[in-house]
C-alpha cells in the first residue's frame, strides 16, 4: 500500500511537472526500500540469535547433566539424574548441589 501511495504522489508530481517533488518521492521510495531491507535482515539476525541460544543452552544442559552424574558418582550416590534422593542423603545432596554450582559457575565464566 505504501508503494502505491508513493507512486500516486510521484504521478501527481510528474503531472504538475514538479521535478523537485519527483526527486523527493524517488528518494523517499529508495529510503523506504532500504529500511524494509534492514528490517528484514534484523529479523533474520534475531532468528539466528535465538537458534544459536537454543543450541548453546542445549549444550550447556548436556554438560550440566554430565557434571551432576559425575558428582553423584564421586560422592558414592550413583543415582540416575531425575531420581529423587532419600531424605537421609540431604546433606550429600546439598554438598553435591554446592559443588555443582561452583563447577557450573566456573564453566559459565570460561565461556
Amino acid at each position: 500500500k505504501m508503494f502505491e501511495l508513493f507512486n500516486s504522489i510521484k504521478e501527481r508530481a510528474l503531472g504538475l511537472q514538479d521535478s523537485e517533488l519527483v526527486r523527493v518521492v524517488d528518494t523517499t521510495i529508495e529510503l523506504w526500500n532500504e529500511m524494509w531491507k534492514a528490517d528484514q535482515e534484523h529479523d533474520k539476525q534475531i532468528c539466528r540469535n535465538v537458534q544459536d541460544l537454543q543450541r548453546d543452552s542445549g549444550n550447556i544442559l548436556t554438560e550440566l547433566k554430565s557434571m551432576i552424574e559425575a558428582l553423584r558418582s564421586e560422592s558414592g550416590g550413583a543415582r540416575k539424574l531425575g531420581a529423587s534422593a532419600p531424605e537421609a542423603d540431604t546433606a550429600d545432596s546439598t554438598a553435591s548441589a554446592a559443588a555443582l554450582n561452583l563447577q557450573g559457575t566456573d564453566a559459565v565464566l570460561k565461556m
